[in-house]
């Protein structure tokens, strides 16, 4: 919270001449970083796994064991 409380005062120092720049500097970072990061949830909901409907309840009957 000390962060947005120091960029509140840096900005009402501002001129307003510069207002607009430094809200279109906010919008390229919103922007740049929603693009470049996929949250967890959606990262494991690209996960697909092909098994029998069963699996979760009998996943013993599926194992390959290796000795």
């Amino acid at each position: 919270m000390v962060t947005k409380q120091l960029l509140h005062a840096e900005v009402n120092d501002l001129p307003d001449e510069d207002l607009e720049t430094v809200y279109a500097f906010i919008l390229q970072v919103k922007q740049t970083k929603s693009k470049t990061e996929i949250g967890l949830l959606q990262k494991l909901k690209q996960i697909q796994i092909a098994a029998p409907v069963d699996f979760s309840t009998h996943h013993n009957r599926y194992a390959i064991w290796k000795e």
